[in-house]
């Protein structure tokens, strides 16, 4: 059974609204951080970012190579 479409959209919109609403109480702490001096100027910091990316770029690279060759298929 399907999930109504006028509930989909208010699920969709309540998300909307909740990620505004964070960032709306969160953002003089984000805008008063001195984020440079603690994430690039900082060796460590910025290392640990780039296994960071260089991780989830791997996940994402290996997901689209497993999505191209196997193609999923449906089960009846």
């Amino acid at each position: 059974m399907e999930t109504p479409g006028w509930v989909t959209i208010l699920l969709i919109l309540v998300q909307i609204a909740a990620v505004v609403g964070f960032a709306w109480l969160v953002w003089p702490m984000i805008r008063d951080e001195n984020w440079k001096e603690k994430f690039i100027k900082n060796k460590q910091a910025l290392s640990l970012i780039i296994v960071f990316v260089l991780i989830f770029l791997f996940i994402f690279g290996m997901t689209a190579a497993f999505d191209i060759l196997f193609a999923p298929q449906t089960l009846y």
